[in-house]
């Protein structure tokens, strides 16, 4: 996996109703140095053919929700993944593959562009599943952010994709083409945030 251009969109960073019960993922000074393991597809994965990101084509990509382990540099518990450092993300870098780890990453919490930051916030608010948990981990893994169907963690991945990415919340439109059935999702997505 590529440690440098990858870009994570740690869910439980991008809005308010976290509480101080969260894992180690989030803990610490921002930014923070430390090490990322991939450990799949939290529900599942979708095949979808992307274009955009500066006119290239991307077939057959899977999209969904990861799943995996963030060991801070500053913990005092040693080197490597406990299992409180578990936590759910996307990755909008549609031009590389992943790897199970640990890599090498610097966690950086917040969106510097405000208006994706609050696309994103919204996103999150009201389609992110469980929102009431409030925590990636409780002694074992919960149930915040597990998403029903996988087609539903796709569209919300798009989603994140289509305001990362591009500026007009349209997947039918250049810069961030989508070829896939979970779009439609994705689109209801939208028309709630754009109301």
């Amino acid at each position: 996996m590529k440690k440098t251009w990858i870009r994570w969109v740690m869910a439980g960073a991008l809005f308010g109703v976290m509480s101080v019960a969260l894992g180690n993922p989030f803990s610490g000074a921002n930014p923070q140095g430390g090490g990322l393991s991939w450990g799949g597809f939290s529900n599942g994965s979708v095949a979808a053919s992307i274009s955009g990101n500066g006119g290239a084509s991307y077939m057959n990509v899977q999209t969904g929700q990861f799943q995996g382990f963030f060991d801070p540099v500053s913990e005092a518990d040693g080197a490597g993944p406990e299992p409180d450092d578990f936590f759910r993300f996307f990755c909008i870098d549609i031009s590389h593959g992943a790897d199970a780890g640990p890599d090498a990453y610097t966690r950086n919490l917040g969106v510097p562009n405000a208006t994706n930051s609050a696309q994103l916030t919204r996103l999150f608010d009201q389609f992110y599943p469980n929102a009431a948990t409030g925590t990636y981990y409780a002694g074992a893994p919960t149930n915040f952010g597990s998403f029903a169907t996988v087609d539903e963690s796709a569209a919300f991945h798009l989603a994140i994709c289509e305001i990362c990415l591009d500026d007009d919340l349209n997947l039918a439109i250049v810069t961030f083409r989508v070829s896939f059935m979970a779009v439609v999702l994705a689109l209801s997505c939208w028309s709630s945030l754009l109301h």
